[in-house]
């Protein structure tokens, strides 16, 4: 918690530059969304995954989104910016959310699976790996990605 509310931007950090959640607090917004989508889905399903596990994994997915975009200014408005990636680490969008976990706590393999192929319906490498035959949880985070993402915090015009 101390290095997420003071090292980093969780809190306030947009969830993307122009689509969900483009706003200071979007991250935040749509972490929380997922992982209450997650909770519903795996009470509906009955699947085996912890409430400790589903709350690792629905609030942290995306925490690859940490210190990655850049407040800037349009015509040198201090009220007017938009959000551009400012990625110091690429190394993936999945596989970076696992590294910055692991930095702080011991993720268990389906955790690593859930949070590293939560972008499935986005990842070519997922048809090829096919890591849902293992942990066919990773539909219930995808799927509670998907909707938060479509369905809750779509940036309207």
């Amino acid at each position: 918690m101390d290095w997420l509310s003071y090292k980093s931007d969780f809190f306030t950090a947009p969830a993307s530059t122009k689509y969900h959640g483009n706003y200071e607090g979007g991250l935040l917004e749509h972490s929380l969304n997922v992982f209450r989508n997650l909770m519903l889905k795996k009470e509906t399903f009955n699947v085996k995954l912890t409430k400790e596990s589903a709350t690792i994994v629905g609030l942290f997915h995306d925490l690859c989104k940490i210190n990655f975009y850049k407040k800037v200014y349009n015509n040198e408005s201090l009220l007017e910016y938009h959000y551009e990636i400012d990625d110091k680490f690429p190394v993936g969008h999945g596989e970076k959310s696992v590294f910055i976990i692991q930095q702080f706590m011991k993720l268990t393999e389906q955790e690593i699976a859930m949070i590293r192929w939560h972008m499935l319906a986005f990842d070519k490498e997922f048809i090829q790996n096919n890591p849902a035959k293992v942990y066919p949880e990773i539909f219930l985070i995808a799927t509670a990605d998907l909707e938060a993402t479509y369905m809750e915090q779509v940036k309207g015009d």
